[in-house]
């Protein structure tokens, strides 16, 4: 229950911070705080891989009740998070800075501060990258409240930082990068005083026994290619956005990535704690109870996913002039393509966790991350030659629905009992009604004359009670239905 306070707290507090970061620092310096992060992000794109690999075996050992093993992976962990913060930070002090300089479209007197400000957010990635294995041991061992009162605090400690930068008389794009860096100190400080007094297994200490890294290091390096490709479709589009139209551009695609991250905290807050049962699940050959969390998985992340972007959906342009007041061109076209993203990347993510659990992922990575690299040529070439910014996010759609598909067939591969009878009886038709009985009260409005607050209100309403009827009595088992009953005190209606 705390992961789906977090998940909606974490959501509005990223929408509100955004606009009060847009109104501090103006369309450019918000464009430019965008790409230079995203200078950053490139660098930093093994921090996800690497808190895979951790959760996976963490997770792995701990379903086999192994405190030795999992000592022993949290300090290989650990020493792994130090080499490659230092590695990050190093190589982007060098390429990053020469990139920036050279490359970007930046107006010549903020250049300077837009360098100082990549200086602060590549040291607050590295400090970012080494809290990794702590965060992981707390997830791992399922301290999921505990976790999600520590970010929302956090989220609220940024937000009031946000808040005073109209009341420090610094240059504000530098001082919100210097907010970040403190905070990021804190927040580590934090993971670490907590995990220590609360996990047996957290002895920190470094594995400098390079025979003993080999398994997390076969198991990082092709989910690190796979991050890769993924951060630079991300930010690589966002670069190529820069050459051909500027930092205007920029700061629209800056919020359509605002608001893909806001919902990615829907899905990621529930598939964070059910991955953890797909590698438990896996390591105790428990493949029922898989294919069980898998189907299940699909369907119901995606039903909460429905219920806010439906309506998010068919009124983007409202939302944002309530979110935003005003808000760059071609925002509304760029959050509608990111929407629909969001549903793909739901899908791939599911998979991606299953397949994880198995550690057979050198082939689904390396055909996966091929595709999606594909969108920068593609998006080049694109902008080339039909100068249409949102052509971007048509070809990083359709490539992405491909990669999605490669694990789909990795996932049938993998796991005993994942049939084609089971794709389809347990995931698809589920979906596919989802969405045709969501649909209709949203067309239905649409070709009404009800506007505005009203509109959304009725959606959200609609989906608020559509989705969730559906889902009871349509996808969820007689047992599913009496646990939910028996959750809410409702037992007596059995």
């Amino acid at each position: 229950m705390a992961l789906y306070f977090r998940m909606g707290f974490l959501m509005i507090i990223t929408l509100f911070s955004s606009r009060i970061v847009l109104r501090e620092l103006g369309v450019v310096d918000y464009g430019i705080y965008n790409v230079v992060s995203s200078v950053v992000a490139i660098f930093a794109f093994i921090t996800t891989a690497v808190t895979d690999t951790t959760c996976r075996y963490l997770s792995f050992y701990i379903g086999r009740d192994d405190l030795k093993s999992t000592i022993d992976i949290f300090q290989i962990s650990l020493s792994l998070v130090l080499v490659v913060a230092a590695g990050v930070f190093f190589l982007g002090e060098g390429l990053g800075y020469w990139f920036i300089k050279t490359q970007l479209v930046i107006p010549v007197e903020r250049l300077n501060v837009s360098l100082l400000v990549f200086h602060v957010l590549l040291l607050e990635a590295s400090i970012f990258i080494f809290q990794m294995p702590f965060s992981s041991l707390l997830m791992a061992y399922d301290h999921m409240t505990l976790y999600a009162i520590i970010e929302v605090l956090y989220a609220v400690v940024k937000l009031c930082a946000i808040y005073s930068l109209a009341f420090i008389p610094v240059d504000s794009l530098l001082m919100y990068a210097l907010f970040l860096l403190l905070l990021r100190i804190l927040l580590l400080s934090v993971y670490v005083i907590i995990s220590v007094r609360k996990i047996s297994a957290c002895r920190i200490g470094f594995n400098w026994h390079f025979d003993s890294w080999k398994p997390l290091l076969r198991f990082s390096s092709w989910e690190m290619f796979r991050q890769f490709s993924v951060t630079m479709r991300t930010h690589g589009t966002n670069f190529l956005l820069n050459v051909f139209f500027g930092p205007v551009i920029n700061a629209a695609y800056g919020i359509s990535i605002v608001v893909l991250g806001a919902c990615q905290q829907l899905y990621t807050s529930v598939l964070t704690a059910v991955k953890f049962h797909f590698f438990r699940a896996y390591a105790s050959n428990d493949f029922t109870r898989l294919v069980y969390l898998y189907t299940r998985s699909m369907v119901l992340s995606f039903a909460l996913l429905l219920i806010v972007l439906l309506p998010f959906f068919f009124n983007v342009e409202y939302v944002l002039n309530l979110w935003l007041g005003s808000h760059p061109p071609m925002s509304v076209i760029f959050t509608r393509y990111v929407l629909v993203l969001t549903v793909i990347t739901n899908f791939m993510l599911v998979q991606l966790y299953v397949v994880q659990a198995t550690a057979k992922i050198k082939i689904p990575s390396i055909l996966s991350g091929l595709i999606v690299l594909l969108t920068i040529p593609i998006s080049y070439f694109a902008l080339k030659y039909y100068s249409v910014a949102s052509s971007v996010f048509v070809i990083t759609i359709l490539l992405a629905s491909i990669s999605c598909l490669v694990y789909s067939v990795f996932v049938h591969k993998y796991i005993p009992g994942i049939t084609r009878k089971v794709i389809a009886t347990n995931i698809l038709f589920p979906i596919f009604s989802l969405l045709g009985i969501a649909l209709i009260p949203m067309l239905l409005l649409e070709l009404s004359s009800i506007t505005g607050f009203i509109k959304i209100l009725i959606s959200l309403v609609a989906m608020l009670l559509i989705i969730p009827t559906t889902c009871y009595f349509s996808v969820l088992n007689k047992l599913e239905r009496k646990a939910i009953l028996e959750r809410f005190g409702l037992s007596r209606l059995l």
